[in-house]
């Protein structure tokens, strides 16, 4: 069985966009309401797995700076 892809569920805010807590922060309309269903999110920056979510992140400093964390290309 595949692992699922975990997506951050968090809030996301830049110069440009926000996002709210509680979505999927790569996508929305149909496909971030079946990601919260099926329960492949999480608040915790370094348990998600989505390269989309990931890129996302990358533009909030905020995230960077509370967890400590930075994030790389995953291959």
């Amino acid at each position: 069985m595949k692992t699922p892809v975990i997506h951050y569920a968090g809030e996301v805010r830049t110069a440009r966009m926000m996002i709210l807590g509680g979505w999927a922060a790569c996508c929305s309309g149909d496909k971030a309401e079946r990601i919260k269903m099926a329960g492949n999110n999480t608040i915790d920056p370094r348990d998600v797995t989505c390269k989309a979510c990931l890129r996302v992140m990358d533009k909030d400093e905020s995230i960077k700076s509370i967890f400590g964390i930075e994030h790389e290309e995953r291959c």
